[in-house]
């Protein structure tokens, strides 16, 4: 079937329209899908991984961390959604693993792009969500001082001091445990929910909103993928 009008907009923009785009029912767990061909029917994963040269593994986001996987040679792929309930459900662990088995490389041989996801200002949760994060990950990935506390509350009401979560800074933390060389991860600060002109956000628009797009091609595909030699 033809992709809908503004994914063939950014195809035709990337060169990329002789190529399939590989999608998943992401439903905000930790299953990775392997994708050898072009699947008959929608799996249900968070992350889609290949090394078949024109499939192009691409998820929807608008909060979430989009994350993308390489090895350095670009042979093998992922493109990853994260949001919380996925980061802790050990989506990044299990990608890092599924793309360096792929490409036959240890983790630390992957380089990753974290991309535009909600900000830690912007990122409200309750203590059923920090709690697990801040066990997992350290106190650095959970913020709690008054400061942000202060910049959301309304002006003569008792200031919000419920917790913030830095999803993207968890994000990178997963990927660390998970193997990959600090030097190899790239991490966009922009936060979705504070850029209006720049982004789709869930939580800012109460979830009526539309989704941003992250997708890597494997090399070696027509039109796409990282340059050949």
């Amino acid at each position: 079937s033809n992709p809908p009008r503004n994914l063939a907009r950014l195809l035709q923009a990337l060169g990329w329209t002789a190529m399939a785009p590989v999608t998943t029912s992401q439903v905000h767990g930790g299953e990775v899908f392997v994708a050898e061909t072009m699947p008959d029917t929608v799996p249900r994963a968070d992350a889609i991984v290949t090394d078949r040269p024109g499939l192009l593994p691409m998820v929807r986001v608008a909060d979430c961390v989009p994350l993308l996987l390489a090895d350095r040679c670009g042979r093998a792929v992922a493109a990853v959604h994260a949001g919380w309930r996925g980061v802790l459900a050990g989506i990044i662990e299990h990608s890092v693993r599924a793309v360096a088995r792929r490409a036959g490389v240890e983790p630390a041989s992957l380089v990753a792009a974290v991309g535009p996801c909600i900000g830690v200002d912007a990122f409200e949760v309750g203590e059923e969500v920090a709690a697990p994060f801040e066990q997992r990950f350290g106190r650095a990935v959970v913020q709690r001082d008054d400061a942000v506390a202060t910049a959301v509350a309304v002006p003569g009401e008792r200031a919000d001091r419920r917790p913030h979560l830095d999803l993207g800074g968890a994000v990178v933390a997963a990927l660390r445990e998970a193997g990959v060389d600090a030097g190899g991860i790239d991490r966009c600060d922009l936060c979705t929910h504070a850029e209006a002109e720049l982004f789709f956000s869930h939580r800012r628009d109460h979830g009526r909103t539309g989704r941003q797009a992250a997708l890597i091609a494997p090399r070696g595909s027509v039109g796409g993928g990282v340059a050949q030699p």
